[in-house]
């Protein structure tokens, strides 16, 4: 069993995301079934999505290199704010 790091940039309000999430790991699911282990964001369906200290705006390398250095396969998604609605996802997702 591995892992794949997975990500994703939106644009959207805060109140938004975890519905956007959902539908995110809903498509993921469609695409590549729901068996699991598929390296995708469908792993991410029963842990969600966290947001990472949303008053701070982060640059996007920052936000990845800090989501790959502390999210975990069975983590939620982390979610970084990194321009006004402007959103990075990303997390490692068992393969």
């Amino acid at each position: 069993m591995g892992v794949k790091f997975q990500e994703w940039q939106l644009s959207a309000p805060v109140e938004e995301l975890p519905t956007l999430f959902a539908n995110k790991v809903k498509e993921c699911q469609r695409e590549f079934g729901f068996a699991g282990y598929t390296g995708t964001f469908a792993e991410k369906a029963e842990a969600g999505l966290l947001l990472q200290y949303s008053q701070t705006v982060w640059e996007l390398e920052q936000a990845r290199k800090h989501c790959q250095e502390n999210n975990r396969r069975w983590d939620p998604a982390f979610a970084y704010l990194i321009g006004d609605y402007h959103w990075y996802i990303g997390g490692w997702c068992s393969s």
